[in-house]
């Protein structure tokens, strides 16, 4: 059961108003109620990017041209700790106020880890196999026999073509490269980076109530790029483990 969820409620082009200038707090953000201006729908050409690859036609939208999620703000404090400085869209501020600390504290906890993962990356591998291209054998050939074949004008038998070949081939297994150990990565500090002008959060809060013969699958907004999961209360579970839709 989601209890926040931000797709309840978001952000809508050309119906939600905005405040173009200056920032909501979250102990004041009740008093902007009503007050703004409509966000006008954004324009084709500000949410597609060009892909440059094999045809330079091709245009894909980064975005939603019709809502978007709203994240909350962040503000380090001290050396560890955090502290939300806006509204989470969906939790009242002044009702679940002590929730917010909590929430921080949450994010506190992640910070670190975020830190270790982000330097991971940051000094990009080298992969060892050519994950951009596939090789295969046809041992049968690349032509459809003809006995198996209807008409070779109908739709129904490029199909049927293209069913054959890909039941007759079989894949080359790729030879990975020479190991070469990676550089070590330099480290990454979210604290120290944005202690300035803080992160952007998006909240989600679920109770999730399910057997252990019934998994629960976390299936992640595809624009979302870093999650942590917090267990606030196990109760009745021999053993909790999260794994994404992706196998991770």
């Amino acid at each position: 059961m989601d209890l926040v969820h931000p797709s309840l409620f978001p952000l809508v082009y050309g119906r939600t108003k905005i405040i173009p200038r200056g920032r909501v707090g979250l102990t004041d953000c009740m008093d902007y109620v009503g007050k703004g201006e409509v966000l006008k729908i954004p324009d084709e050409s500000e949410i597609e990017v060009q892909w440059y690859g094999q045809s330079s036609n091709l245009k894909y939208k980064t975005c939603s041209a019709n809502f978007q999620w709203l994240p909350c703000q962040l503000k380090f404090t001290g050396s560890e700790a955090v502290s939300i400085t806006s509204y989470i869209n969906n939790l009242h501020p002044v009702k679940f106020s002590s929730l917010y600390d909590v929430i921080g504290a949450c994010i506190a906890r992640a910070i670190p880890l975020w830190n270790r993962t982000l330097s991971s990356v940051k000094v990009p591998g080298k992969h060892r196999i050519d994950l951009g291209r596939t090789d295969y054998d046809y041992p049968q050939g690349r032509k459809m026999p003809v006995d198996y074949k209807a008409d070779e004008s109908s739709d129904e038998d490029l199909d049927k073509e293209d069913e054959w070949l890909k039941s007759t081939r079989v894949l080359v297994q790729p030879e990975p490269q020479e190991y070469e150990r990676r550089a070590k990565p330099a480290s990454v500090d979210l604290r120290k980076q944005f202690q300035e002008s803080g992160l952007q959060i998006i909240v989600k809060l679920a109770n999730i109530g399910k057997c252990n013969s019934v998994p629960f699958i976390l299936r992640p907004h595809n624009s979302v790029i870093s999650i942590i999961l917090e267990y606030p209360i196990t109760q009745n579970i021999f053993k909790c483990l999260m794994i994404t839709s992706d196998g991770r």
